[in-house]
């Protein structure tokens, strides 16, 4: 009896440590999943495209503290030292020293210079703000493709549930027809149709793995984090209600947010500033100029000392060839290349609204219809599969039933991956497709 409960004792804390281990794998060690907010967090964090954007505005940071420089002084320290090998002389008289020493401080400030400092400073403003667009716009971007991408790996899982249910369909058809046949209710060749049709249920499962796998390659190359491979991939293909919004309102939200056109303003006044600037380059300029040395020797005597001046400078450029009206001709044409680019621009956008616009209740309005087609021709499958195994129905009809209820699940998918790229393309076209 000993051994026995002994024996006994051990099963038990071998079957308890066994279990502890299954439950603790089951519940606490699952593998992660990544949500479309996982995948658009990483790619904003990993995409050199965003990483090269953001250096761009620091570029343009950097441009425009240097215009601002302009209208401070320029200050400059310089230092000489001269070795002469022989000493100039007069009667006998040397007329310096051998070694000659000089330090002389310089500074020029500029007073007036007809708004060349003013425009270029400002200039470099509207470069950072463009700058700042443009990584908007590479945001912008970059968050479609994560969606399109992610959407699409959605909608080829889909697709291989759907091939996985059409084969399972077709192998249980297959078992049927196998016993119908046994009964006589069915011929040889009607057995050999319905195993063709299942290699090839199962060849289409095959292919939509495939598809699968190629999708979420695609996405992770997106996200640009290798790390990532192995995760599966969270979420479902829906559609949210429609929010009321008329197109009129996502027009006027894409004219006040998206970047490019918001860029094409900002280089619009640019190019207004570089008119300005033309014509200032060739007005004339006023600037303050003092001069501070400390040499030795010193009016050909041999010691340390000082001498200082301040003067103003007046520039006036007369002639130049010319030169000043082609200047300006040209920055003026520029100007209304810019004007005209920006109104191109803005009737792209707005058509690139209503096209996503439509496209969406476009997608909506199938997705309500195929709601009710899948839910009857799943129910017709049903029956027709039961009516078969009773030999009432032909396998024609059976095959035409399962073929109806797999178009409908395939529209229905379809349906969402559209309405979801539309409202992608839409968010994209509107500035926003970050949200």
């Amino acid at each position: 009896m000993t051994r026995r409960a002994g024996m006994f004792a051990l099963f038990a804390a071998l079957f308890f440590t066994m279990s502890s281990a299954v439950k603790a794998r089951g519940s606490g060690n699952a593998a992660p999943a990544l949500s479309l907010k996982d995948c658009l967090d990483i790619a904003l964090r990993e995409s050199e495209m965003i990483k090269i954007a953001s250096e761009a505005v620091i570029a343009a940071s950097g441009l425009k503290r240097q215009a601002r420089g302009a209208f401070m002084p320029d200050i400059r320290l310089q230092g000489v030292y001269t070795k002469l090998p022989e000493v100039p002389s007069i009667l006998g008289f040397e007329m310096g020293s051998e070694d000659n020493y000089s330090g002389k401080l310089a500074m020029i400030q500029p007073l007036f210079t007809w708004g060349r400092i003013s425009q270029t400073y400002r200039q470099a403003r509207y470069g950072e703000d463009i700058a700042g667009e443009s990584y908007r716009q590479a945001r912008n971007e970059l968050c479609f493709n994560v969606k399109t991408a992610f959407y699409s790996v959605l909608l080829a899982r889909h697709l291989k549930n759907i091939a996985a249910e059409s084969l399972s369909v077709m192998e249980r058809h297959y078992e049927v027809t196998r016993a119908l046949y046994s009964e006589g209710k069915v011929s040889g060749l009607d057995v050999s149709r319905v195993k063709v049709q299942t290699v090839n249920s199962r060849t289409n499962l095959i292919k939509a793995e495939n598809e699968l796998r190629l999708a979420k390659k695609s996405l992770i190359s997106i996200i640009n984090d290798p790390a990532t491979a192995d995760m599966e991939i969270s979420g479902e293909l829906s559609a949210s209600p429609d929010s009321g919004r008329e197109l009129d309102e996502y027009v006027e939200t894409a004219f006040r947010s998206r970047p490019e056109l918001l860029s094409a303003g900002l280089r619009t006044k640019m190019g207004e500033s570089f008119v300005k600037l033309a014509r200032a380059g060739h007005m004339p300029s006023l600037a303050l100029v003092g001069n501070y040395e400390y040499a030795k020797p010193y009016n050909f005597i041999d010691e340390w000392d000082s001498s200082w001046n301040v003067s103003c400078s007046l520039t006036f450029p007369l002639f130049s060839g010319f030169s000043s009206f082609g200047e300006i001709k040209a920055a003026k044409s520029r100007f209304r290349q810019s004007q005209m680019s920006e109104s191109l621009l803005r009737n792209s956008i707005k058509l690139e609204v209503e096209r996503a616009f439509l496209n969406r209740q476009n997608a909506a309005e199938r997705i309500r219809a195929q709601e009710e087609n899948v839910k009857a021709a799943k129910e017709n499958l049903a029956i027709v599969e039961k009516r078969y195994g009773g030999g009432l129905v032909s396998d024609l009809e059976l095959r035409d039933t399962q073929l109806a209820f797999t178009q409908a699940q395939l529209q229905y998918y379809t349906a969402l991956f559209d309405w979801n790229i539309a409202d992608a393309e839409l968010k994209k076209a509107t500035g926003r497709c970050d949200e």
